[in-house]
């Protein structure tokens, strides 16, 4: 075996270890994730969805599709969100939609739901009772905004609490918002033994009664 086939050989020994080692890397980051913050979110999301819709609703989840790449913490929202509406048994999921952004969209939509895909998602299901959107809720122009108002269907959002949210809770657009701890200050040191113990540390519910705890 002449130098050049050796020194082939021991570039892709080079190769095929670093491959080994980013992926063993990546699976020790995966399993390092505490998912209980995010069953939490989930299940009370699912609670709160359900104390304001009622008995025997229909609703539309929205997802912000990863793209292909596993996301266990979607995947840890999701499951404890449907699990917890089939425990309590007053919903029915009818259809999940998936927003699909390249990353140039997701730059210029600010992470919120673009409102084209947003206007033919209503479109398509005009029975629906909810839309539980996690993705932020999609920047419309007043016009389709003041639209959304003189509807029945409700909006459910679960995201980071953006710019405007405080405006659409308070005019009807946004019913209910479950957005990360507005106040940080006062949070205990003690382990959450629960999943409720858990949101209360992590997240906020907020509503049109309550949207003036927003910055914004």
């Amino acid at each position: 075996m002449d130098r050049k086939t050796i020194a082939t050989y021991v570039l892709l020994l080079i190769i095929a270890a670093a491959v080994g080692s980013l992926c063993v890397n990546r699976s020790r980051g995966r399993a390092r994730i505490n998912l209980n913050p995010y069953e939490a979110l989930g299940a009370v999301a699912a609670e709160e969805t359900s104390k304001l819709l009622g008995d025997h609703r229909e609703i539309v989840m929205v997802l912000n599709d990863p793209a292909g790449e596993r996301d266990p913490v979607l995947e840890a929202q999701l499951g404890s969100f449907t699990r917890t509406l089939k425990r309590i048994g007053k919903l029915a999921i009818s259809a999940t939609e998936r927003v699909n952004m390249d990353a140039l969209a997701r730059m210029r939509s600010g992470g919120t739901m673009p409102p084209d895909q947003f206007a033919a998602m209503k479109a398509k299901y005009p029975r629906a009772d909810a839309f539980v959107l996690f993705i932020g809720f999609p920047m419309l122009p007043p016009s389709e905004a003041d639209a959304l108002k003189a509807g029945k269907t409700k909006f459910v959002v679960i995201s980071a609490a953006l710019p405007g949210y405080r405006e659409l809770l308070k005019t009807g657009v946004i019913h209910l918002a479950v957005v990360p701890k507005l106040e940080t200050t006062n949070i205990g040191t003690a382990q959450p033994k629960s999943l409720r113990d858990w949101f209360d540390r992590e997240y906020d519910i907020v509503t049109p009664a309550t949207a003036d705890r927003l910055s914004f």
